[in-house]
């Protein structure tokens, strides 16, 4: 992975990051559990992505590492 995929990864995390810690939901204030959830979504992303690059990791990467679905991530990720 390059310098620059790997900052656009790191910012893209950093953002995501900041949404849970505010509660930046369309939907309201999330619930802890559902604020956990997120966050171990974020934390497996970031380890694909920087395990096999950022245009390599599928959707199905992280929801098989979490032993989620694909449909699991949308619903914790709705935009």
């Amino acid at each position: 992975m390059d310098f620059n995929t790997k900052y656009q990864c790191q910012c893209w995390l950093s953002i995501r990051a900041l949404s849970l810690i505010m509660n930046d939901s369309k939907d309201g204030p999330i619930s802890k559990k559902a604020g956990r959830t997120r966050a171990s979504i974020l934390a497996a992303a970031e380890n694909l992505f920087s395990t096999h690059g950022f245009a390599s990791t599928r959707l199905e990467d992280v929801a098989d590492e979490l032993g989620l679905t694909r449909a699991a991530l949308f619903y914790y990720f709705r935009d």
